[in-house]
């Protein structure tokens, strides 16, 4: 098995049917190809564990009790947390209007039962390689526009120290994180002195920004320093997880709601002129 089938084959599926044989069957099928799957016999538990933890695709039966499949996939589209994710229909119904019905309501494909464990394989892989392309794309467009933002801002500043209030509140709000602050170089350069910082209305925020501007990095220490040291983004999906080396603030951001974190550096010629950290509130997972 190649990498890339690997990183498929360890998606996470939401497979929804109110039949005890069928959820068996397909989580003893799908797991044997290294799937990680969870099961829902009914519509109201389906959209609570899709909501909490998003899957990669759901397998969706259509004849439902309380809810059906057309419903269940019509909410899964209305929320945001969940409107991308793919869905695949398994029904015992094989009319056209019923298919119709299943691209209607936001379904990618449809899968006649009883099925060929092959063909669900096929289709299923078909569209986790679809998925992982949209969003290998989306975000190499944020990449894109982060750096845009960045050398317009450099771009048109005075110099860099003025630019990074500008930097800091448009990328946070490019990328959707919550506070961001930078660091520069010290005169010496020996260590990283807190520069500008930028959160949205949010004064929970005030005493971990107010904690940093009483902190220095030497190279190495801390998300600032290894970040100014490697000349490379670093990323910590879960800050709690992490050791005071690697993110000496680890108290402060658990008492403001800070979970994850990713440092970025800003490389002028050959030298690091400032380090960008971007901090959220929940714990993300990069891809």
């Amino acid at each position: 098995m190649n990498q890339d089938r690997y990183c498929i084959a360890g998606s996470d599926i939401l497979v929804i049917d109110d039949s005890p044989t069928n959820l068996s069957l397909l989580t003893q099928m799908l797991s044997e190809q290294g799937y990680n799957v969870r099961v829902a016999p009914n519509g109201k538990l389906a959209l609570q564990s899709a909501s909490a933890t998003p899957p990669d695709l759901v397998l969706l039966d259509i004849m439902m009790p309380s809810m059906d499949g057309y419903e269940i996939c019509e909410q899964l589209k209305a929320d945001e947390r969940t409107r991308d994710i793919p869905v695949i229909f398994l029904s015992g119904l094989n009319e056209a209007l019923d298919k119709v019905q299943a691209f209607a309501v936001g379904g990618i494909d449809y899968v006649t039962k009883p099925f060929e464990p092959l063909e669900i394989l096929a289709r299923i892989e078909n569209q986790l390689r679809l998925r992982s392309l949209q969003l290998q794309l989306k975000e190499q467009n944020a990449q894109l526009q982060l750096l845009l933002t960045t050398s317009q801002a450099i771009s048109k500043a005075a110099n860099i120290d003025s630019a990074l209030k500008v930097i800091l509140s448009k990328v946070c709000q490019t990328i959707g994180w919550d506070f961001g602050e930078a660091w520069l170089p010290n005169t010496q350069l020996k260590a990283l002195v807190s520069s500008r910082g930028w959160y949205a209305n949010d004064s929970s925020l005030l005493p971990f920004r107010q904690h940093s501007q009483e902190l220095t990095f030497p190279s190495n220490l801390g998300l600032p320093g290894r970040v100014w040291l490697s000349k490379k983004p670093a990323w910590i999906e879960d800050i709690s997880q992490t050791d005071d080396r690697s993110f000496s603030r680890r108290e402060i951001a658990a008492a403001v709601g800070l979970k994850a974190a990713l440092g970025v550096p800003i490389i002028v010629g050959d030298r690091v002129s400032a380090i960008l950290v971007f901090l959220h509130k929940n714990k993300i997972t990069p891809r």
